[in-house]
């Protein structure tokens, strides 16, 4: 088993969620979160003082596979991103126990 770990632009959440529910790839975990990097914070003005926010708002989507499908993921991923930015990996895992009703 592997772990896929994907940080997107936010609005690119729809877009990349519909691809991998289509690709097969249905369960997930959906986390806002935020980070620095390539993309540059924003930089606003409240009250004639400049504020400047380093970090970007991003999601972060994270699932668990088999591993002889990680090149469809990593391909549904990049393909329903675009040319725009975002970082994935994959990790292995070592146990995976889903716990059921």
């Amino acid at each position: 088993m592997k772990l896929v770990t994907a940080i997107i632009q936010s609005h690119q959440l729809d877009q990349v969620r519909a691809a991998l529910i289509g690709a097969g790839f249905n369960a997930m975990t959906i986390t806002s979160v935020r980070g620095s990097g390539v993309h540059k914070g924003t930089t606003a003005m409240y009250r004639g003082v400049v504020y400047e926010d380093e970090f970007s708002d991003c999601t972060k989507i994270e699932f668990a596979i088999a591993s002889e499908k990680v090149k469809i993921a990593i391909n549904t991923v990049k393909d329903s991103i675009g040319a725009e930015n975002g970082v994935l990996w994959v990790q292995a895992l070592e146990y995976f126990i889903q716990f059921n009703k």
